[in-house]
């Protein structure tokens, strides 16, 4: 009983320190992301390559960032070794992830997309404890479980209704492949925060560096 209250006292306590703003923040992020799958679809369906559109997706969205590092006066001068991490960032988070997301939701509904991108959950408790030695909460690995399986439950007539075929596996293949990249990405972007880099300018560089991927991906392809 003892245990049981104490738990409780230390759950209310984690449950106060969570700001009027921090909920405000969380909110608008479930809302944008909830969003996100519908223009990834207009997006697909869309004649320009999505190389080329992700080039102009990140230089514009590095350009915001740029002006907001400039207006918050960041720091933007950094060694070279600090530009490499800012380049993995780019090319994991924020230029591979969408491009295998756009080749793969050609073939796909977007329920079924949603549904393999809340792996990223679990995948992301796995390489923390992989990479970093940091053990998952049970809450972690329950809310990632439940959030998949309630995915997968709300899609499930769209997902059944859909014909398997190679194509369509490939297609699979290659949102698993951006949901890694997407991970790998946050344990990039983790590891930058432990060695005290400042979030806006990573972001901002990783954007720049992101889009100059997909540049010369569309360059060569």
């Amino acid at each position: 009983m003892a245990n049981f209250e104490t738990s409780t006292t230390d759950t209310r306590k984690a449950a106060s320190a969570f700001s009027t703003y921090d909920l405000a923040l969380y909110a608008a992020v479930v809302f944008a992301w909830s969003l996100s799958w519908w223009p990834l679809k207009i997006q697909a369906a869309a004649d320009v390559a999505p190389h080329v559109s992700l080039v102009w997706r990140f230089l514009a969205s590095g350009a915001l960032m740029l002006v907001w590092c400039v207006l918050d006066r960041q720091p933007m001068r950094f060694s070279a070794n600090t530009h490499l991490r800012f380049a993995s960032l780019g090319i994991l988070l924020f230029s591979t992830n969408f491009l295998l997301f756009y080749l793969g939701s050609d073939r796909l509904p977007s329920g079924l997309l949603s549904v393999v991108f809340s792996l990223a959950s679990i995948i992301n408790a796995v390489l923390v404890f992989t990479l970093f030695g940091e053990r998952p909460g049970r809450a972690v690995v329950f809310g990632g479980l439940l959030g998949f399986a309630g995915l997968g439950l709300l899609f499930w007539p769209e997902i059944a209704g859909q014909d398997y075929s190679w194509s369509v596996i490939a297609a699979i293949g290659l949102c698993v492949g951006g949901t890694l990249s997407f991970c790998f990405g946050n344990m990039v972007s983790a590891d930058n925060r432990k060695h005290g880099l400042p979030l806006l300018p990573m972001t901002c560089y990783g954007m720049f560096y992101g889009a100059l991927w997909c540049a010369l991906l569309a360059t060569v392809l």
